[in-house]
């Protein structure tokens, strides 16, 4: 979305069945979740989040997505089949690189 000196500002879509990756990133980053719902690891504590909830995590401390799923709305029709785009979640991350 952005990148200006020591600033990214970007998009993230996690799927519904998210990778078992451990992050570990040099920079700060602030994440905020756009929609859906989500379980961190963050430095082995266990974080749920809703739409509208944000968090900021310092550089160097290991993180990962335990799960994430989209919200469901009362429009939706009980029978629907899920699809890739409704399985997982949105966020907004800031990355403040040193």
């Amino acid at each position: 979305m952005l990148r200006c000196r020591n600033l990214r500002i970007e998009r993230i879509t996690s799927s519904g069945e998210p990778e078992p990756v451990l992050y570990d990133q040099v920079h700060d980053e602030w994440v905020l979740l756009l929609s859906g719902e989500a379980r961190l690891e963050i430095a082995g504590e266990t974080i749920a989040l809703s739409r509208g909830d944000y968090l900021f995590i310092p550089a160097h401390t290991p993180h990962r997505v335990l799960q994430a799923s989209a919200e469901s709305t009362s429009a939706e029709p009980a029978s629907a089949e899920p699809t890739v785009a409704k399985l997982g979640c949105t966020w907004l991350a800031i990355h403040l690189e040193a």
